[in-house]
């Protein structure tokens, strides 16, 4: 009952808030908005409006618009209410006719209020299209900002000598970088310079010991609740903790003493106001980066101790790909270090631009060497399989694998990218490299984050608390097991994909207002559609289904169960509160979509174009399932005859009832089939019905002993009833026997096989005490032609 309770409260709260959702009226001033559309459109067509302006802009345009839609919504619900009071008034009359003064009066007023709420739902929809218009032109700007930006050309390494001179340029910037902290010192003045002989002991002991105990606390933890081969019985949970552990000693301690560093550089005013101060934030900014990543990779692939890995990974994948992305992490952050220091230190452009043409043959062998380690087959083929059979047609015994070839695809990509450098487009392809690598991370994050959520949560709903105190079956469990999984990957995927297509330059933001259009307001020949209220209609419509379903259940097996009366009308009843949820449910769901329940002219054509287009049986079912359940030519625990089909009614359902066979298998037959077909029905009125048994006795038997045996056997039965009396009927002369039929009555047809064997069972017994016997078939063979050989005998034996 809790679970009923549960879901009521559930489909309460839905249709609450369906129904409840809109908010108060809104009040804007059309003059207003006009305006301000008018100043952003002229500041985008200036040319000084960000990028990061055009965020805010969309952000304000999306409310704007929301608004005036709601507005609109507002005046086209009161225009339908003005053009019902006028249909109210009656026709307008003719011309020469005249018309009552204050209904006159009346149209009058009503017809203005028409005329002003129309011309407002024009003025709303104009407002709507000028912000749709302000959007593409958002959208043409981000566009043409991202091409002047990765299309911007380098011709200097085209011309040797400026190569030479960038990397003449790019050893006097290092140089700066190493002799950095003497000038940083030498600048100093006098007092600053004894602050800092003053304080260098005690920050040199500080950082010294906040180093020590960072190491002790990681080994420490690493000991105590890392990854242990003494461990028996590992489960997942265990598994989870520990690599919890692992990323907090590995990654967050030395994290924390990077950051404290950090915030101790930013409130140092003798430092944080020098290039040795950049320097300084930055390496300890990477750094922390660096840290991080490397507690992802170690917790993910725990190359030293597979059986706490959390992923199916071998061994020596796990190892490999641990390595080359150890190397790939350390390259990476050192290479972006130096190109953040040369671009906030505002080094020549030819500096820059070597240091990023460096970057970017660093991220291309990274690229190269995960995509080799990661997808590559590298088994070593056999000398059988280097044997090339000469009768083949000229195929290579060994194929190159579907991994194998994706990851010759994305090497042979990353060095065509790198070539864009050489020919000038090294911001087109830094751009490429970087988000190629951050989409990799983010799809790798993204399948982590599935994996482990849906293993955590399969591992609760194993928890025996749910059997044990909501008592909720283990069938259930694993259902609803499934479903969050099924659910969880494509909303996973959605925000994946959201997130790639925002970080590759898409407009994320008007995409997503773009769908949220389509998603709740769409109109098709002046009709609105809404995507969100469809499904929560159809949502509401099966947990409305499932809360009758159970109501049902709980009727049969509380209510109706402790009222006596025949199991029949119980199930009928049953099946008739099916009935009726079935139809507040359609109603339910109708409500919750937006329909108007009083259109019932419209929603009857809705049903009859869906008849037409081939819902005719579905309709006829239902209508014939009414029609039994009224009329009840059966009920529950019938024993039927449909079409050849013999069996017990167990449920009478919408679309059709099912019977279950003496043999245990369920027959579902339409019910417009079952209407429009003979039924015999055995147990219709009551049980009670006849029992036939037939026997046979030869032809040298006493009639009337036979005939007095036989009654005496259907008297002496318990079920068999005396009134009717039993009778004795001669039904023909066979060829071996005289054929004769037991005839007698049952208070419970139900019995009726028990009975019949019990019978025969006695009249075996009977007849053999009596001498009387029951005949089979014989068969005389006269020979004719003499005397047979011992062979033809044994073929005509045979």
């Amino acid at each position: 009952m809790k679970k009923v309770l549960y879901a009521l409260v559930l489909l309460c709260s839905l249709c609450v808030f369906s129904s409840s959702f809109a908010e108060d009226a809104l009040v804007v001033n059309y003059d207003e908005i006009n305006k301000d559309l008018v100043k952003t459109e002229s500041n985008l067509l200036s040319g000084k409006i960000t990028i990061d302006d055009t965020v805010e802009y969309i952000k304000s345009l999306n409310k704007t618009q929301n608004n005036v839609r709601e507005i609109k919504k507002q005046d086209e619900q009161e225009l339908s209410v003005v053009q019902k009071r006028i249909e109210a008034l009656g026709e307008a009359p003719k011309d020469g006719e005249k018309e009552i003064k204050e209904i006159s009066q009346k149209r009058a007023e009503f017809g203005s209020e028409i005329t002003r709420l129309r011309a407002k739902i024009a003025e709303g929809d104009l407002i709507i299209t000028k912000i749709d218009e302000i959007e593409s032109l958002i959208l043409s700007i981000r566009n043409k900002d991202l091409l002047v930006n990765i299309l911007n050309k380098q011709d200097m390494f085209l011309h040797p000598g400026q190569v030479w001179n960038a990397a003449v340029n790019l050893a006097d910037f290092m140089y700066e970088i190493v002799k950095s902290p003497a000038n940083w010192y030498k600048n100093l003045n006098q007092e600053e310079k004894n602050e800092v002989r003053e304080n260098i002991l005690y920050v040199t002991l500080i950082m010294g010991v906040s180093l020590i105990i960072g190491i002790y606390l990681s080994i420490f933890i690493r000991r105590k609740f890392g990854y242990r081969e003494n461990i028996d019985n590992l489960d997942y949970i265990k598994k989870v903790f520990a690599a919890v552990w692992t990323f907090i000693a590995y990654g967050v301690i030395p994290a924390a003493i990077i950051g404290g560093f950090l915030l101790w550089l930013k409130n140092t005013a003798v430092i944080d106001k020098d290039f040795f101060s950049l320097i300084l934030q930055n390496i300890a900014l990477y750094l922390l980066y660096i840290f991080l990543c490397l507690a992802v990779v170690k917790v993910v692939f725990v190359p030293q101790n597979g059986k706490w890995r959390l992923f199916e990974v071998g061994d020596k994948k796990a190892v490999l790909l641990s390595r080359a992305l150890f190397a790939s992490i350390v390259s990476i952050g050192l290479v972006s270090w130096l190109e953040t220091v040369a671009a906030e230190s505002h080094a020549t452009s030819e500096v820059i631009y070597l240091i990023k043409m460096i970057s970017n043959v660093v991220k291309m062998l990274c690229i190269v060497l995960l995509s080799k380690r990661a997808l590559y087959n590298t088994e070593a083929l056999t000398d059988d399989e280097l044997i090339k059979d000469e009768s083949s047609d000229d195929e290579s015994i060994g194929k190159l694998s579907v991994s194998s070839k994706i990851s010759l695809l994305i090497s042979f990509s990353a060095i065509g990218v790198f070539c864009l450098s050489l020919f000038g487009y090294i911001t087109m392809s830094e751009y490429i490299f970087d988000r190629f690598i951050i989409s990799i991370l983010v799809l790798g994050s993204f399948y982590i984050v599935n994996k482990a959520i849906n293993v955590i949560v399969h591992r609760i709903l194993q928890m025996r608390f749910w059997i044990r105190n909501l008592r909720i079956g283990r069938k259930s469990l694993i259902k609803i097991d499934f479903w969050f999984g099924f659910i969880l990957t494509p909303v996973l995927f959605a925000v994946a994909a959201l997130s790639l297509l925002s970080l590759w330059g898409v407009s994320v933001d008007i995409l997503m207002q773009n769908v949220k259009k389509f998603l709740t307001e769409f109109y098709i020949g002046g009709v609105r559609i809404s995507i969100v209220s469809i499904a929560l209609g159809v949502f509401v419509f099966f947990i409305s289904l499932t809360v009758f379903k159970a109501l049902k259940r709980s009727l049969l097996t509380g209510v109706l169960a402790s009222i006596e009366m025949d199991d029949g009308v119980r199930g009928s009843l049953a099946a008739g509160f099916g009935f009726v949820g079935f139809i507040v449910s359609i109603v339910l769901a109708i409500a919750v979509m937006g329909g108007n329940l009083t259109n019932l002219a419209l929603i009857a054509g809705a049903l009859s174009f869906g008849v037409g287009l081939g819902l005719q049986n579905i309709v006829s079912n239902f209508v014939s399932g009414i029609i039994i359940l009224f009329e009840r030519p059966m009920k529950i625990g019938d024993w039927v005859i449909i079409n050849g089909q013999e069996g017990i009614v167990q449920q009478i359902n919408i679309r059709g009832t099912e019977i279950e066979t003496f043999d245990k298998s369920t027959v579902i037959i339409p019910n417009a089939t079952i209407l429009s077909s003979s039924l015999t029905n055995l147990t219709h009125h009551s049980k009670l019905g006849r029992v036939k048994v037939s026997v046979g006795v030869s032809y040298a038997s006493d009639t009337n002993k036979v005939r007095d045996i036989l009654i005496g056997i259907a008297k002496s039965h318990k079920e068999v009833l005396h009134n009717p009396e039993p009778s004795i009927v001669l039904t023909n002369f066979g060829d071996n026997s005289l054929d004769y039929e037991l005839r007698c009555f049952a208070g419970d047809i139900n019995n009726k096989s028990t009975i019949q064997d019990d019978i025969r069972e006695t009249i075996v017994t009977k007849f053999r005490e009596a001498g009387i016997d029951i005949p089979f078939p014989q068969r005389v063979v006269h020979s004719v032609g003499g005397n047979l050989t011992e062979e033809q005998l044994a073929q005509a034996s045979d």
